[in-house]
């Protein structure tokens, strides 16, 4: 880490946000592909039922995914503001104390959730046929949830302090080591499910292990605490401070797959195959979502390390670059999809069948994907208000927008029947995206500001 990473300083503020967030692009690119190899390895290798399960497991998965990923906002936003305040001691302090109570964290939650999994996949009317190759999937991602959580956490630490590129060379490292495995443990060894899970844990094990290893050769810049033994590494005030940054972040981002579980059982209720279509529709709208997301994850940490070197006017401008950035991308990648639709669901299955499937998921696809610019705006203004420190409007927009998109299904499912699943979505993306411009033009986010070491004059700024 050294002064190139930070990003209080420089004209091109445009140039900046894409040259950050384009090694979270192409890491995006790789976790999907690997993503994309699991269900392309099942779909084509073991079949409808074991693509059903994967899919019907998706989002019960996806809910510890977005704890994880909650934790992770709440230590980067600490993190990136003692960095950007140039606080080097509380910095470094900050960051053992994140990765040390994120592995408590998780270990505790994977315990609870090899319990839970198979209750909630029967709540959610799970189909017989599948419903032990999904319960074996997530027990199995649930043993290793821990290594799940420092990946993303040791991630979070690499963004906070401007870096983004070591995040994704250690992520193609675990794609190409996820493939290989898959390949192993499915074709080879003819594992099925339980295979691809752990492919996927063993292969995030390696790389977290890699990830440590290289942060604390980095971090050696950052001054060493002044407390000794245990104090050095941990702290408590901090721990909270990110708690509580965490827990907001963590609900929003698990009302987002507590919806999507809600969601799936009304999608179990058509069957084997609108489950299957669904899951391949979801994993081309993942790669859609990209940029989106990479540009909103890079307007945090840029929007965190600003505001704790007292910074404001350049945060504005940072929110205006960032939305069009996020326009071209996501206008741009969306008319390839839309094109290209049943040719990438075509990739997902094969055999007696798949046409039925493959016919639900480009039409799905293609609707998704019209309404793209929408989640790349709405990224953009969550994630500043995140980088801030105002996780908890953020966390209330998105249950709303949650609430929104449930309430819209169940009222169109009637006349739309299937189809209601995914004409909710924009409706949903629309709403968020005006209530949070508006909490960011109102201003009074300046109340949540993590780091205060000053009070904030814009007038004053250069």
């Amino acid at each position: 880490m050294n002064q190139r990473n930070d990003m209080t300083r420089g004209d091109h503020i445009m140039k900046q946000l894409f040259f950050f967030m384009l090694p979270m692009l192409l890491g995006n690119i790789f976790q999907q592909f690997y993503n994309i190899a699991d269900t392309i390895i099942v779909g084509n290798w073991v079949g409808a039922d074991a693509l059903a399960a994967v899919g019907a497991s998706s989002p019960i998965f996806f809910l510890f995914v977005a704890a994880a990923n909650g934790m992770s906002a709440g230590g980067g936003v600490v993190i990136g503001q003692y960095f950007g305040a140039g606080d080097h001691k509380r910095c470094r302090k900050s960051i053992t104390t994140f990765l040390i109570f994120e592995g408590v964290v998780a270990t505790a939650l994977g315990i609870v959730g090899i319990f839970i999994c198979k209750p909630i996949l029967r709540m959610i009317n799970t189909p017989a046929n599948i419903i032990d190759g999904a319960n074996i999937y997530l027990c199995i991602y649930m043993g290793g949830l821990a290594f799940n959580f420092l990946y993303f956490a040791l991630s979070a630490v690499y963004r906070a302090l401007g870096d983004s590129k070591p995040p994704l060379y250690f992520l193609i490292i675990c794609t190409i080591l996820n493939i290989v495995l898959d390949l192993v443990f499915v074709i080879n060894f003819g594992w099925g499910v339980a295979g691809v899970a752990i492919a996927t844990i063993l292969s995030q094990t390696v790389c977290c292990v890699i990830s440590w290893i290289v942060l604390y050769k980095k971090i050696a810049f950052l001054e060493q605490p002044d407390e000794t033994g245990w104090a050095r590494y941990y702290n408590n005030e901090m721990a909270m401070k990110m708690f509580k940054l965490a827990i907001p972040s963590t609900i929003q981002m698990s009302s987002v797959s507590l919806v999507g579980i809600m969601m799936q059982g009304i999608i179990n209720n058509y069957g084997t195959a609108y489950i299957a279509a669904y899951t391949a529709a979801n994993k081309v709208d993942n790669i859609t979502f990209m940029p989106a997301m990479s540009i909103g994850v890079a307007m945090s940490a840029f929007t965190a390390q600003n505001i704790g070197a007292g910074k404001i006017k350049r945060v504005r401008e940072g929110v205006k670059m960032g939305n069009l950035l996020s326009l071209i991308f996501c206008v741009s990648v969306s008319a390839v999809v839309f094109l290209l639709g049943p040719t990438i669901v075509s990739w997902f299955i094969s055999g007696e069948g798949s046409q039925q499937i493959i016919d639900i998921g480009s039409v799905m696809v293609r609707f998704i994907v019209t309404f793209t610019f929408l989640s790349g705006l709405r990224n953009v203004y969550e994630n500043t208000l995140k980088g801030v420190g105002d996780m908890n409007m953020v966390m209330f927009i998105t249950i709303a927008g949650m609430v929104v998109r449930y309430l819209a299904a169940l009222v169109m499912m009637k006349p739309f029947g299937f189809a209601a699943v995914y004409y909710s979505i924009p409706i949903a993306a629309l709403f968020e995206v005006l209530a949070s411009f508006w909490r960011w033009k109102t201003d009074k986010w300046k109340r949540t500001i993590v780091v205060r070491e000053a009070e904030f004059d814009e007038s004053l700024e250069v």
